[in-house]
């Protein structure tokens, strides 16, 4: 069985020459044809708005996750403790925007004057005013 994969060998590395010659000498003048302004912007635009789906995926995903950690925060000043709360809104604050976003910069001051009572109202109006699509 040796002898007969040493004498392949070369006649397989042969064939795999040919096929990629004759490949290229097939594809050559598909490739030498510029493009046309239509098709690049075909291909532009579905790259777009692949790339837009994704965007608006992620920052969804990221709204989801904060307001996770705002009903996380919000449940831990119910039971009394603030520790690690700073932490969980300031990263939660980053995804969230407007009215909501204000709500947890105000929590935030709050928290920092140990008012937990006002932190917890505040958390919870960024919570009413920011609910997720279903």
């Amino acid at each position: 069985m040796t002898r007969s994969k040493l004498t392949l060998g070369p006649r397989l590395t042969a064939l795999t020459a040919m096929v990629v010659v004759l490949a290229s000498a097939a594809l050559k003048p598909h490739l030498s044809r510029p493009f046309s302004a239509g098709q690049v912007e075909a291909s532009l635009g579905g790259g777009r708005e692949h790339a837009q789906l994704g965007e608006e995926t992620a920052q969804h995903a990221a709204t989801l996750q904060a307001l996770d950690l705002l009903r996380n925060a919000q449940a831990m000043l119910a039971i009394g403790s603030s520790d690690g709360v700073d932490e969980k809104l300031a990263n939660a604050e980053t995804a969230l925007s407007g009215r909501t976003r204000l709500d947890v910069e105000a929590a935030r001051e709050e928290l920092a004057n140990e008012d937990l009572f006002l932190a917890r109202q505040y958390l919870a109006a960024a919570l009413a005013e920011r609910r997720p699509l279903r």
